[in-house]
């Protein structure tokens, strides 16, 4: 008798261990369930957030950009103002009607003297069939063919860009087929094809052609 109260005793003390047990075990799987239910509530109140964070950023973005587009503008006029042949000199600020505003030149002229790593402008010129003259800096050589579509002149020599846009404004006929040419070239090396044609030879091995290829 006394054999089966004992086994009755560890048999109690078994369930009752068990019991514990899993309640523990359920325990921590809700607390697990509940912090990965806290975890997505995080994440979907971020991902929420992030259109408006978006459109903080773009007001902030907008506002910087017309200040600094006032900044520059008001720096050119000070700069036009005081040069020796202002009166001959217009600021127009910024502008997005770009093919227009190129197509509308005689020619493109870049006069930095700092170093100018790849002069897009100058591209851009091109592609609307107008000539490039530009102060032999960084990569400006790279933007054209010299003496084809627009001419190099050495960083230093600023009476030889004198003359040679003097020279250039005076030719009506060649600024014209320096302006057909430049179009031609940059539509043949710098078009969407001809870029993925580009990447396509460097992948597979081939020689691709360089910005100063004709």
């Amino acid at each position: 008798m006394q054999t089966e109260w004992i086994v009755i005793v560890v048999l109690v003390v078994i369930a009752i261990y068990a019991i514990v047990v899993f309640n523990r075990l359920i325990r921590g799987r809700n607390l697990v369930r509940e912090g990965w239910s806290g975890i997505d509530v995080q994440l979907r109140r971020r991902s929420d957030l992030i259109p408006n964070l978006v459109e903080i950023v773009k007001g902030y973005a907008a506002h910087e950009r017309t200040l600094f587009e006032d900044i520059a503008a008001k720096r050119t006029s000070a700069m036009a103002k005081a040069s020796s042949v202002s009166e001959r000199l217009r600021v127009i600020g910024s502008r997005t009607e770009m093919p227009a505003i190129y197509s509308a030149c005689d020619v493109v002229v870049l006069v930095s003297d700092d170093i100018e790593t790849f002069p897009l402008c100058f591209l851009e010129a091109e592609a609307c069939g107008v000539p490039v003259v530009g102060l032999d800096t960084g990569g400006v050589r790279e933007t054209m063919i010299a003496g084809e579509t627009g001419f190099v002149v050495d960083s230093d020599n600023l009476e030889g860009m004198t003359s040679t846009l003097a020279a250039l404004l005076a030719d009506r006929d060649k600024r014209l087929r320096m302006g057909r040419a430049g179009r031609q070239w940059v539509k043949r090396k710098l078009s969407r094809d001809a870029m993925v044609d580009g990447y396509e030879r460097v992948l597979t091995g081939g020689k691709a052609a360089g910005h100063s290829e004709r």
